[in-house]
C-alpha cells in the first residue's frame, strides 16, 4: 500500500522496493548474514563498467599504480571474509589488466595490500587480525600516511608535463644544498618529496578566459551614473564610536539597489543614523539632500547639520539587502522589522546615534 501511495504521488518518478532475509546491499557494500553477525562484501550495480584509468593515459606512472592500490585497499576495508577478500582483489586485478596495465606490477601491489589484511589495513565490519595492529598501523589508519614513507604535508608541488621528470632529478641531485642549518633541515628534510598538479592541455588552452576575471565586490559601490554617487561610502566596513565600538561590515549593493537598510555616517565626528528604504537607495538619499537643503527640522540628518555646522557631510551605505521569502509574507513589515533589528544592534538612538525612536510594532507583526 505504501509503494502504491508513493506511485501515485509523481507522474514522473517510480519507486521501487526489494526485501531479502539473508542480505542487503547498503551504498557499496553488500551485507549479509553470517552465524549470527553479519559479514560485508562489495557491492556493484549490474550497470557497472570497467572504467578505470586506461594505462596510455597522459598520467604519471605512480598516479596510475596508486589508482590499482587504492582500489585494492576499498576492497580490503569493506570484504570482511579473507577469501572473498582474496577473490576481490584479483577480480580487481583482471579489470586493470583489461586497462592495459602490467601484470607483474599489479602482482606485486596486490600481494603486498593482501599482507597487511587485518594489520595495517583492517576491514570495516570485522576487526581482521586485530593482535597485528600495531601502535604504528594504528597510527596510518588514522591519519592515512605511514610515517617512514614521508610527510607529504611538505612537499614539492610540480606540473605535470614532457619535463617534470628532469626538474624532479634536479631537485633529488642538488637537494642535500638547502639543509644549511639544523633548524632548516629539519623543515626541508634530507630528500624531497614529489606530488604533482595538472599540467596545461589542450582543454585548458581552448577554454581559457579571453577576458581577465574582475575581483567580485562585497561592499556598497556607486552606479556610476547618478548625481547621489558621491554620497556612497565607499568602505568595506567602519567601527562605529558607540559604547560597543560595534563593527560593520557593508553589504553587496550600489545606489539603484532597492528594499535596503542603510547607514547614513557623518564625515566629521561619525554621527550615524540607520534607516530603510522601499525605493532605490539614491532616491532615499536624494530625499535626505533635499531635507538638508530645505532646512527640514523633522530630519534628523538635518538637524545634526544645523547644530555643528555645514561642513558634517552624511556618507550611505547598505547595511542589509531584504529579499522576499520564497513562502510569502508581508516584504515590507519585514524590511521594517529588519531596520529596527540593525538599530537595536547598532544603538542608533543612543549618541552618536542621531535617531529619534524606534518601533517594536514590526516585531510583534513578524509573528502573527
Amino acid at each position: 500500500m505504501f509503494m502504491e501511495y508513493l506511485n501515485k504521488s509523481s507522474s514522473f518518478l517510480k519507486f521501487t522496493s526489494t526485501y531479502n532475509y539473508t542480505g542487503v546491499p547498503y551504498l557499496d557494500t553488500y551485507i549479509t548474514l553470517d552465524n549470527g553477525g553479519f559479514k560485508s562484501t562489495v557491492y556493484r550495480k549490474s550497470t557497472f563498467t570497467n572504467s578505470y584509468l586506461d594505462y596510455k593515459s597522459y598520467h604519471p606512472s605512480n598516479l596510475k599504480k596508486n589508482i590499482f592500490k587504492g582500489q585494492c585497499i576499498r576492497a580490503i576495508r569493506m570484504t570482511s571474509n579473507y577469501c572473498d577478500m582474496v577473490n576481490e582483489v584479483s577480480f580487481i586485478k583482471s579489470l586493470f589488466c583489461d586497462r592495459g596495465y602490467n601484470s607483474k606490477i599489479l602482482e606485486d601491489t596486490a600481494s603486498y595490500v593482501i599482507s597487511e589484511w587485518g594489520k595495517k589495513y583492517s576491514p570495516l565490519l570485522g576487526a581482521g587480525n586485530s593482535d597485528l595492529l600495531t601502535m604504528e598501523h594504528r597510527s596510518v589508519v588514522k591519519y592515512g600516511f605511514d610515517s617512514g614513507q614521508g610527510n607529504f604535508s611538505r612537499a614539492c608541488i610540480l606540473e605535470f608535463g614532457p619535463f617534470s621528470h628532469v626538474l624532479k632529478n634536479i631537485l633529488r641531485k642538488n637537494w642535500y644544498i638547502l639543509p644549511t642549518s639544523e633548524q632548516i633541515a629539519h623543515i626541508v628534510g634530507s630528500h624531497p618529496n614529489f606530488v604533482y598538479k595538472m599540467g596545461r592541455n589542450l582543454k585548458s588552452i581552448l577554454e581559457q578566459d579571453k577576458f581577465p576575471k574582475q575581483l567580485s565586490v562585497t561592499h556598497t559601490t556607486k552606479c556610476g551614473n547618478c548625481k547621489q554617487c558621491g554620497s556612497i561610502y565607499e568602505n568595506s566596513r567602519i567601527t562605529l564610536e558607540n559604547v560597543g565600538q560595534t563593527q560593520l561590515s557593508f553589504c553587496k549593493g550600489n545606489c539603484r539597489t532597492t528594499m535596503v537598510v542603510y547607514i547614513a555616517v557623518c564625515q566629521s565626528c561619525k554621527t550615524y543614523y540607520v534607516g530603510k528604504t522601499e525605493r532605490q537607495l539614491r532616491q532615499r538619499i536624494y530625499t535626505h539632500l533635499y531635507c538638508i537643503r530645505k532646512k527640514d527640522t523633522k530630519n534628523a540628518l538635518c538637524r545634526h547639520i544645523l547644530e555643528l555646522g555645514d561642513n558634517h557631510v552624511f556618507k550611505f551605505a547598505i547595511l542589509e539587502v531584504v529579499k522576499r521569502n520564497p513562502r510569502g509574507g508581508d516584504l515590507k513589515n519585514y524590511l521594517a522589522y529588519k531596520e529596527l533589528w540593525w538599530q537595536l544592534y547598532t544603538d542608533a538612538v543612543t549618541p552618536p546615534g542621531i535617531n529619534d525612536s524606534m518601533s517594536l510594532k514590526p516585531a510583534l507583526l513578524l509573528d502573527q
